[in-house]
Order: C-alpha cells, then sequence, then structure tokens
C-alpha cells in the first residue's frame, strides 16, 4: 500500500472505537419498562342504563370481560367484549 496505512491498522483502529462505545452504553441505567395500559372500567351509569346494550361482532377476538375465554362480540354502548351467555349477567 502507498503512502497509507496498511489495512489492519484501519481495522484495528475502528475495533477499538466499537468496544469504547460499547463500554460507554454499558454504564447506562437500565430501560424502564412502562406496564400496559390497565383496564379503563366501564362507569355504572352506561353499564346499568339498558340503553344500546346490543351485541356486535368484531373482526378479531378479545376476551370476555366475564370469562376470560376469546369471542368476536363487544357490547356496543359499554364497548366491553363478552360472550352471548354473559351480556345479561354483566349489565345486571
Amino acid at each position: 500500500m502507498k503512502g497509507g496505512r496498511p489495512h489492519y491498522v484501519v481495522i484495528n483502529n475502528a475495533a477499538q472505537i466499537y468496544l469504547k462505545l460499547l463500554k460507554v452504553q454499558e454504564h447506562l441505567p437500565p430501560v424502564v419498562r412502562i406496564p400496559q395500559a390497565k383496564r379503563q372500567k366501564v362507569v355504572p351509569e352506561v353499564r346499568h342504563s339498558g340503553v344500546g346494550h346490543h351485541l356486535r361482532s368484531m373482526p378479531k377476538q378479545r376476551r370476555c370481560r366475564l370469562c376470560g375465554k376469546k369471542d368476536n362480540m363487544l357490547c356496543g354502548a359499554c364497548n366491553v367484549p363478552l360472550h352471548k351467555k354473559y351480556a345479561e349477567k354483566f349489565h345486571s
């Protein structure tokens, strides 16, 4: 190589710089996980109003609020996933 550094010196310098960067990142504080949003509670006035509580189909399944099994039905007023057999129990 004419007039320049040999390639192994350049690679060695790059590796040393990279390792220094890694050591700096090791001393950073750990990442704190933000908990998932808590489940919104249905306001009792809406839940027990008796108006607009018809079940509608959703494209994806979600867990039933009462039994925890997956279903694709959702209360139109409460915006809560429910099985058909638990809809009346949830709203009473």
